[in-house]
């Protein structure tokens, strides 16, 4: 998540200094993307068919940016590689 896409609720102004307040869905997320970052450097071929199904559906998507997914901002290496991440956009049928 980005400072763009946060809501006032997620994000406060104090002595000129923004700053989020974390909530269970960013910890969820950055685990997702944590695990997925650790099998782009530690690969195993199951990962690795996932990420290639994962990529024939992003690859066309009006979303992809070409490194991240627009709608939630993550990197698309990663997230194509956590068995865990969901598609925003409900494109991944895992």
């Amino acid at each position: 998540m980005n400072i763009e896409n946060a809501n006032l609720s997620q994000v406060a102004k104090s002595d000129n200094l923004f700053f989020f307040r974390a909530t269970p869905n960013m910890f969820k997320k950055l685990k997702e993307i944590i695990t997925g970052w650790h099998y782009v450097f530690f690969r195993r071929q199951e990962i690795e068919l996932l990420a290639a199904e994962r990529a024939e559906i992003c690859t066309p998507c009006p979303h992809n940016t070409g490194t991240k997914c627009g709608l939630c901002g993550c990197p698309l290496k990663a997230k194509m590689r956590s068995p865990d991440s969901s598609c925003p956009d409900g494109r991944w049928q895992r």
